[in-house]
């Protein structure tokens, strides 16, 4: 087991957590009408 797996799995919730609030924010802040538009541009 390296560094980086050892890290991981002691900070678990942590890691958990920041994946929850980036989703969370990307799902607040991520459809800005600029990538709406950016959306229906790549479609068309």
């Amino acid at each position: 087991m390296d560094a980086t797996e050892k890290w991981l799995e002691r900070n678990q919730d942590r890691v958990w957590l920041l994946t929850v609030l980036a989703r969370g924010i990307e799902k607040r802040f991520g459809d800005t009408p600029a990538l709406q538009a950016k959306r229906r541009a790549e479609i068309a």
